[in-house]
């Protein structure tokens, strides 16, 4: 999967990024945090237009996350649960989210989280 260039939700350029990683090296990252949604893709230096890494931010008041993981064909759900970074930790069988429509994806992600 590529990168995009504009956030799947509001159709608006991402932010762009590069860090340092100790084990991973350089990592990009475009991120778009607006008041409604919060989504991040990160790739690895080997390869800076693919996918490795997607984080979403599934519900913003309770700090749902999902993390869809490239590289080890998961998918994660967790829910910060204090400030000290305690957070709860599931896994779903992995799928490679559609970005068509953003939305649809949020609820779909949300049905997996009812069943859980």
């Amino acid at each position: 999967m590529k990168i995009p260039i504009l956030c799947p939700k509001c159709n608006k350029p991402m932010l762009t990024h590069f860090s340092y990683h100790p084990t991973d090296g350089h990592i990009c990252c475009k991120t778009c945090k607006q008041y409604n949604h919060d989504v991040s893709f990160f790739s690895h230096e080997k390869d800076y237009d693919t996918v490795h890494l997607i984080m979403i931010t599934v519900n913003l008041t309770s700090q749902l996350h999902i993390s869809f993981d490239f590289w080890q064909n998961k998918v994660f759900i967790y829910q910060e649960l204090d400030p000290k970074n305690n957070a709860s930790l599931t896994t779903i069988p992995f799928f490679e989210p559609d970005f068509s429509n953003y939305d649809d994806l949020i609820k779909k992600l949300q049905t997996y989280i009812v069943f859980l």
